[in-house]
């Protein structure tokens, strides 16, 4: 990248993965800050003229707002598939098996198995974007990557699955090198063996079920001994709540409560400090220590929940809790009326507002995969500080 701009980047990597001669399969990794999902936004405009696009990712919230992307910034009509209702309603609705004019998101988990997985075996491609997905789900799909004409992997969490070329590679220090500052400022924290343990333990018990309970499906395991504990009860109480007499409490079903029982059995047990909300704490504490306005971000409802909770309980409740479903007036109004010294905790759906915020204010991202929400919608000034949690020795930020 020496010498490159940002646009000259924006420029290459379209130019590459524009070109007939790109390999069928071709892989993007970049970290967060570079834009890329623009040339992607791009890209699957062109090809949607002709040809059905399908843009996956690993969880709902991110295909949601991969849905809002391109209808917002790019003015296509996207169908986002999240019920066997809407890939029912999308089948009937599709004489050319080509799709013309298609752009469609949905999840891995959904794309391997259920109804929606039936009803994109009956459809092909111009072109699938995977927004991060691991070696093994990818082989996993390799029957609907069959029927793309182009597929391409933005690798942020997972490493490039062998035989994929990678067409763009850019690292963080080549990235702010040419931006010539910093993008983020990490508050590192380290996760506990045994907090590392218990996620491995839920993630692999939801993973192993969700073939067969939409309860699991699309659960993630959020990092922190509470966040996997509302988890686990969550799944446990939609299961306790289906009929006996549907027939769907079975011995799989009795097995599955087990395991869940006996996690959240071992969840109570631990005598575990939630190291992220530790190193959350001290970051908070020193930012208003200088009057600074602050702006906790999550990129789920449930982690805002989580940290207002820890938050109101060491008597440092926020001015305001804004998500998704708070009304847009209200979530600006806060936003404008944050003073020196105030904490306001967010979803990334604050960030659409965030020009509302009296300069200068913090940003303290709950994750690095909030970072690209934020940078999507600031100018790189100074009057604004960017703060993100980071796990040493964890998962690289989410590229963009």
């Amino acid at each position: 990248m020496t010498g490159m701009s940002l646009v000259d980047l924006h420029n290459s990597a379209y130019a590459q993965l524009i070109d007939p001669s790109c390999p069928r399969y071709a892989v993007i990794q970049t970290p967060t800050g570079t834009g890329i999902r623009r040339v992607l936004e791009t890209l699957i405009g062109e090809i949607a003229t002709s040809r059905r696009v399908l843009v996956l990712t690993e969880r709902g919230v991110v295909a949601e707002q991969w849905r809002h992307r391109l209808e917002a910034d790019g003015g296509f009509a996207v169908t986002h598939l999240a019920t066997a209702e809407v890939a029912l309603r999308l089948l009937e609705a599709t004489p050319d098996k080509q799709g013309a004019g298609e752009i469609l998101t949905s999840t891995t988990s959904r794309a391997l198995r259920g109804p929606i997985a039936r009803v994109l075996a009956e459809l092909d491609f111009g072109l699938i974007v995977y927004d991060d997905a691991s070696v093994m789900t990818l082989g996993s799909l390799q029957s609907l990557n069959d029927r793309a004409q182009r597929v391409v992997l933005l690798a942020s969490h997972h490493t490039a699955p062998p035989g994929w070329p990678i067409v763009v590679d850019v690292r963080l220090p080549e990235l702010e090198a040419v931006l010539g500052r910093r993008l983020f400022e990490p508050v590192p924290y380290t996760l506990g063996q045994t907090e590392r343990d218990l996620e491995r333990d839920v993630g692999r018990l939801l993973y192993d079920y969700a073939a067969d309970f939409p309860q699991t499906r699309e659960r993630t395991p959020r990092r922190g001994l509470a966040g996997l504990h509302e988890v686990l009860l969550d799944v446990a109480a939609e299961l306790q709540a289906v009929p006996a007499s549907s027939g769907s409490v079975d011995s799989t079903s009795r097995h599955l409560l087990r395991r869940i029982w006996q996690l959240v059995e071992q969840v109570e047990a631990a005598s575990v400090i939630d190291a992220r909300l530790s190193a959350l704490d001290e970051a908070i504490v020193i930012e208003l220590s200088r009057g600074q306005r602050c702006v906790v971000m999550a990129v789920e409802a449930a982690d805002v929940s989580y940290v207002v909770a820890h938050l109101v309980a060491v008597g440092r409740a926020p001015v305001a809790s804004l998500t998704e479903a708070t009304d847009l007036t209200e979530r600006q109004g806060a936003l404008e009326t944050l003073g020196p010294g105030e904490l306001v905790i967010g979803t990334v759906a604050v960030a659409s507002d965030l020009d509302r915020v009296h300069v200068p204010y913090t940003i303290i991202l709950w994750s690095q995969a909030a970072l690209v929400h934020v940078l999507d919608r600031l100018d790189g000034g100074d009057d604004v500080r960017i703060l993100s949690l980071v796990e040493e020795g964890g998962r690289p930020a989410v590229s963009d």
